[in-house]
C-alpha cells in the first residue's frame, strides 16, 4: 500500500512537472522570432481641405433686438470694411424667419452723424422656416463716433403683418496715422548725437 502511495504521490509530481513545461514552452513559442509579419508604414496624415461653413452666416454678429418681440425673424450683420468719417461702409444683413412668410420688407434707418448712401429698404417674396434673406446696404459717417442704425423687418404671413425691430451698433474710428519714427529709433538717434 506505501509503494502505491509512493508512486501516485511520483506520478502527480512528475504530471505537474510535465505540465509546467507544456506552458513554458507555449510562452516560448510565443514569444518567437521565427515568424516575422510586416509592419506597416505609418499613415500619413490626412490634410482636410477647408469647407464652406454648413451656416453662411455662422460668423456674423446677432443684431440686439429692439422693444417688444413682434416678428418671428431673427438678424445678424457683418460689416464689411472698417468705418472710418467720410468713407462709405457696406452692411450685410442676414434676416431668418422662424416661420413660413408669405412676404418680408426691411426698413434701415439711422441716427444722426450717419448717413444711409444706398439700399435702405429691401422686400422679399415668400420665405420658408430658417430661408436666409440676404441685404446689403452702405452708409457714410460723418465723425468718429458710436453710432446706431435700426432695421425693421415687417413680416406679412397668412394675411397677418408683424414688426420686429434690431438695433446695430457701428464703431466709427480715425485711422491712426504710421508713426514716423519709433520710441526705440528716436531713442538710438539721440545716442548717436
Amino acid at each position: 500500500m506505501r509503494i502505491q502511495q509512493s508512486a501516485a504521490k511520483l506520478g502527480t509530481t512528475r504530471l505537474s512537472w510535465i505540465i509546467v513545461a507544456i506552458f513554458a514552452v507555449c510562452a516560448l513559442a510565443a514569444c518567437g522570432s521565427g515568424d516575422k509579419t510586416p509592419v506597416p508604414a505609418p499613415a500619413q496624415p490626412v490634410v482636410k481641405e477647408p469647407t464652406a461653413p454648413a451656416d453662411p452666416t455662422l460668423r456674423m454678429a446677432h443684431a440686439v433686438v429692439s422693444g417688444k418681440a413682434g416678428a418671428s425673424v431673427d438678424l445678424k450683420y457683418d460689416v464689411l470694411n472698417k468705418p472710418e468719417p467720410g468713407k462709405p461702409v457696406e452692411i450685410d444683413l442676414a434676416v431668418i424667419p422662424g416661420a413660413v412668410l408669405d412676404a418680408m420688407t426691411l426698413n434701415v434707418s439711422a441716427m444722426p452723424g450717419l448717413t444711409i448712401a444706398s439700399n435702405a429698404e429691401g422686400s422679399f417674396g415668400k420665405l420658408a422656416i430658417g430661408e436666409v434673406a440676404r441685404h446689403k446696404f452702405s452708409v457714410v459717417a460723418d465723425r468718429a463716433d458710436v453710432i446706431y442704425l435700426t432695421v425693421t423687418a415687417t413680416t406679412y404671413a397668412v394675411g397677418v403683418t408683424a414688426t420686429r425691430s434690431f438695433v446695430i451698433p457701428l464703431i466709427v474710428a480715425v485711422p491712426v496715422p504710421a508713426a514716423l519714427s519709433t520710441p526705440a529709433a528716436s531713442g538710438s538717434a539721440q545716442e548717436k548725437k
